[in-house]
């Protein structure tokens, strides 16, 4: 019994499951903010996976991944309640976003996926992010904040191309669908200018793939998450014309 609530758990900081629900509210959202957490997600990715190929922590014995710091979903659930803390800033959002974090965080250990000083350390970097977003980067125009992070978020895959062996699956996840969402956003906006430089490193990326057939393979989360803005701006205009 305790095993399967531990299960059920863990779901509040799964990855795919976080990233599904910040892609939906901005699809139906008119905040800017939403945009921003979905960024800020798949900016999570690539500095996680950065920083376990080049710390190679190994993870505990009952966990199936081999290295454990930083927990990738600690790391990704201290990003998506605490953009949610920081947009909304109502009592119940700051009392709920804690004790869900220390739920999945209980969940974790409880499994056998990270030992505790993974889950206590995880959540400082993010934090970290997050402070600095406030700070600085919440107010900053949309198209400015996505060529931010995709230059950002760039660095790291050219850092994780020579610093490491591979480049770990969430780098590339990360970097093509923050560059994909970012130039979809640009084309919107009507960023011209700025446009180039997303082609440039375009053209970066392909050079670092090494071979047509994997940059057309890495090309597919470009598609996927450069599609969700145009999905958002169709849906948004289908609302106002329908009243609806």
């Amino acid at each position: 019994m305790i095993n399967e609530i531990a299960v059920c758990l863990s779901f509040i900081s799964n990855d795919y499951l976080l990233m599904l629900v910040a892609v939906l509210f901005y699809i139906f959202s008119k905040r800017s903010e939403h945009a921003n957490l979905v960024i800020l997600l798949l900016f999570a990715m690539v500095y996680k996976a950065l920083l376990k190929e080049t710390l190679q922590m190994p993870a505990p014995v009952t966990s199936p991944t081999t290295y454990g710091f930083p927990s990738g979903h600690i790391n990704f659930a201290t990003i998506f309640f605490g953009c949610f803390m920081i947009t909304y800033r109502t009592k119940l959002l700051y009392w709920m976003c804690p004790i869900a974090l220390a739920l999945a965080s209980i969940s974790t250990i409880y499994l056998g996926y990270h030992d505790i000083y993974d889950v206590i350390l995880t959540p400082i970097l993010p934090i970290c992010v997050l402070v600095i977003y406030n700070i600085h980067l919440k107010k900053v125009d949309l198209s400015n904040f996505t060529l931010i992070f995709i230059i950002i978020s760039s660095l790291c895959y050219l850092v994780s191309f020579f610093a490491l062996d591979k480049i770990p699956i969430d780098v590339v996840i990360g970097s093509y669908g923050i560059l994909g969402f970012g130039v979809a956003i640009l084309v919107l906006s009507y960023q011209l200018r700025m446009l180039m430089l997303c082609m440039i490193i375009s053209l970066f990326f392909f050079a670092l793939s090494g071979e047509l057939i994997n940059f057309s393979k890495n090309c597919i989360w470009l598609l996927a998450f450069g599609s969700i803005p145009f999905i958002s701006k169709i849906i948004a205009i289908i609302r106002q014309k329908f009243s609806l």
